[in-house]
């Protein structure tokens, strides 16, 4: 997998890519955004593969002391 990271004065971008899936997470004080796009193949499985990250993401932010407020969407599309 290919990562690409700019950091910025209000939020970081985490720019990703690999054989499959194309996308982005961006990353503020207090919220997130992931935006990934899915290849035909990986299409397939995406109500799997969003399930399993918000399950990850759930269970992080749980073990923090203060749930920040996030905003995610995994918006998977078909090239």
């Amino acid at each position: 997998m290919e990562c690409t990271v700019i950091e910025g004065e209000d939020s970081d971008v985490v720019e990703f890519t690999r054989a499959g899936v194309d996308g982005r997470l961006i990353v503020t004080g207090d919220a997130f955004e992931l935006d990934a796009k899915l290849g035909f193949l990986l299409g397939a499985f995406r109500g799997r593969i969003e399930s399993e990250i918000e399950g990850y993401l759930d269970t992080l932010l749980a073990s923090g002391a203060k749930k920040p407020a996030t905003k995610t969407r995994a918006a998977a599309k078909k090239k």
